[in-house]
């Protein structure tokens, strides 16, 4: 599941979520000539208070692309069916869906006529720039950025315990946020961290 942090980077933001409660993960490889050691096609669900959070991924889908240099420098929204970047938020009263990188968001509701609209929605823009200039402001004036490590840090989390369930055959895991380890599953905590090989070892810091 790797490259997903940043999708489930946008998604914690969007919904102000920090650790799971539970995880888990399925997946497999379902094309001839695959012999990767990650699954090419996996799924994570992550339940919080309140919320479902599922993350879908495949490689095997060749149609779906993502946002282009126009769709992010313009006034253009990507087709969001097919575009492999897009973040969707079920409300009870509407669908919104945000795409990363400047590809902007859409709000969906459905009228009485049963006819879908477009409630809300902004254009986005290719966003490195400010990134970059906050970047280097957090440095001058020793302020944490936009992006500060930790938001990093616990989006990360999430891909590295859906990758776990998944090596373990979807087990479910319970997560303790405060040790950020899996409550009674020995197994799970072994894979939290690698074997260091000797004298390239990280100390352990209480």
């Amino acid at each position: 599941m790797a490259g997903t942090d940043r999708h489930t980077n946008l998604a914690r933001w969007m919904t102000g979520v920090e650790y799971p409660q539970s995880i888990y993960s399925v997946g497999g490889h379902f094309r001839d000539g695959d012999v990767s050691e990650m699954p090419s096609t996996q799924v994570a669900v992550y339940e919080f208070p309140g919320l479902v959070m599922i993350l879908e991924l495949s490689l095997d889908t060749p149609y779906m692309i993502k946002s282009d240099p126009v769709v992010r420098n313009t006034d253009l929204f990507p087709h969001w069916p097919q575009n492999t970047e897009r973040v969707e938020l079920y409300g009870t009263k509407g669908l919104m869906v945000l795409g990363r990188m400047g590809a902007g968001w859409q709000v969906f509701d459905r009228q009485h006529n049963r006819e879908v609209v477009v409630a809300a929605q902004a254009h986005g823009r290719f966003p490195d720039p400010e990134h970059q200039q906050n970047f280097l402001g957090s440095i001058r004036s020793r302020n944490s950025p936009n992006a500060d490590i930790i938001e990093g840090h616990r989006s990360t989390i999430l891909s590295q315990t859906a990758n776990i369930s998944y090596r373990l055959g979807g087990r479910k895991l319970v997560l303790d946020s405060t040790t950020e380890s899996f409550i009674n599953d020995p197994d799970a905590n072994k894979m939290l961290k690698r074997e260091y090989r000797p004298p390239w070892v990280v100390p352990q810091v209480a």
